[in-house]
């Protein structure tokens, strides 16, 4: 058992070798494999199926009667099945599928062709949801993403070892992230801001190169190092929209952007600011707190986050 109690030391049915495994995974196996291979190798010798019982099971969960059929598999899932799948392809397995593809030139169609074949494999049919249910979805969302089911949430993805608990995350990932955007910024800038963005659209690493991207006036590194409430970091006076090359340009060493504004500077637009932002009257006393000598402190937070 390791020091966090959250591992098991246990032994292969299959080959003997002993491996760790977490015991959330314990609750209903009766049987444990160290890897996908032995389990393979002992179903072989315990029920061995017959052509016929192949065949069967081949077509009980094709299309429709897949339990999967038409799921998505969340990012969560993405990233846990290539975790999973990095630890099973050993070098042994590389140079096998390295030399199925060497020498071997895929036509445009071929790759056409199987991506096509993919979709139907799949069974995902082409659908594109109407303004309606997309709203209807958005209430939903919102009815079921209460405090509680966050924090519920959270804790049930630190358990299963998915997410890192907000004590353990690094400080300044935990400040970056909580001063991140919120919600749609974009429509307070200039007119002419808004327009030159609708013509060349929002940075893409693949698509959009040439794009936007948002960009904080005054730097979180820089509101991270001075204390600052990381509300007041993502008022809309703090955002300008610029293009990727500029934002590239505004580094000054690799983990520090140029500030384009004071502290002081960003607090007199927030205090001026005459439009409507949910967090006006948060963002107002926090500055008064920081004034005051109150700074921002990250058990605070995390307090608040799982209350």
């Amino acid at each position: 058992m390791s020091d966090d109690g959250k591992y098991k030391e246990l032994e292969c049915e299959q080959c003997g070798t002993k491996y760790n495994k977490r015991i959330y995974y314990l609750k209903n196996n009766k049987h444990n494999f160290c890897c996908k291979k032995c389990k393979n190798e002992w179903q072989k010798g315990k029920c061995p199926l017959s052509e016929e019982q192949k065949k069967d099971l081949s077509i009980r969960f094709r299309g429709e009667n897949n339990p999967n059929y038409c799921n998505k598999w969340s990012d969560e899932q993405k990233k846990r099945g290539g975790q999973l799948t990095s630890l099973r392809m050993t070098d042994e397995m590389k140079a096998h599928l390295s030399a199925k593809l060497t020498g071997r030139k895929i036509s445009e169609e071929s790759m056409k062709n199987y991506a096509e074949g993919g979709k139907k494999r799949r069974g995902r049919p082409q659908y594109i949801a109407t303004e309606e249910t997309k709203n209807k979805i958005g209430i939903k969302s919102l009815e079921k993403f209460t405090s509680e089911f966050k924090i519920k949430f959270r804790k049930t993805n630190e358990d299963r070892g998915y997410w890192i608990p907000l004590d353990e995350k690094e400080d300044y990932i935990f400040y970056r992230d909580l001063s991140n955007w919120k919600g749609n910024l974009i429509k307070f800038l200039p007119q002419s801001i808004i327009d030159s963005f609708n013509k060349i659209g929002m940075f893409n690493c693949i698509n959009n190169t040439d794009g936007y991207v948002r960009d904080h006036n005054y730097s979180r590194r820089s509101g991270f190092e001075n204390s600052v409430f990381p509300e007041i970091l993502r008022h809309p006076v703090n955002m300008q929209l610029i293009l990727n090359s500029q934002n590239t340009a505004k580094k000054t060493s690799r983990y520090r952007d140029r500030d384009d504004q004071t502290l002081e500077e960003l607090f007199y637009k927030i205090i001026n600011f005459n439009q409507v932002w949910e967090d006006q009257e948060l963002c107002i006393e926090l500055i008064t707190k920081y004034k005051n000598g109150e700074r921002y402190l990250k058990e605070d937070y995390i307090r608040k986050i799982y209350q």
